[in-house]
């Protein structure tokens, strides 16, 4: 069977499209440990190092024991990136703080939205649920 170009498409669609049933990314936290990084995103080329756009990002669902934050911050690949290593990038941040003196778990759930074919005219969205244990 011959898929060509829309087969591709539709395998690219397929595998960037969020998942209902991805889990969520268990963070564990120091209670008192102030703003805390507990996810990045970065969308880049490993033959280039060119970066993509960064993704726009919503919390759809607000942490109820501390707050979430995001920004871009600068950052340079590391030695693992042997192509890319040394230069500079833009990355997402997501950054969690819980109320002081708070020590149990928390949930919050961030939508991302970013072009990923610019050329194709669409869009690319990706849910990320946390599940956040303060210590």
């Amino acid at each position: 069977m011959y898929w060509g170009r829309y087969g591709f498409l539709l395998a690219i669609i397929f595998a960037l499209a969020p998942n209902a049933g991805l889990a969520a990314e268990q963070v564990d936290i120091e209670a008192n440990s102030g703003k805390t990084m507990i996810y990045s995103f970065l969308l880049y080329n490993k033959f280039s190092c060119a970066f993509s756009e960064l993704p726009n990002y919503k919390i759809r669902t607000p942490a109820q024991n501390g707050e979430l934050s995001a920004e871009v911050v600068k950052a340079r690949f590391n030695a693992d990136h042997k192509r890319c290593a040394g230069k500079r990038v833009y990355v997402l941040e997501i950054n969690y703080r819980p109320k002081r003196g708070y020590r149990g778990s928390d949930k919050a759930i961030v939508d991302l939205r970013f072009p990923t074919y610019s050329s194709l005219n669409f869009q690319t969205n990706r849910t990320i649920k946390f599940d956040i244990t303060v210590k």
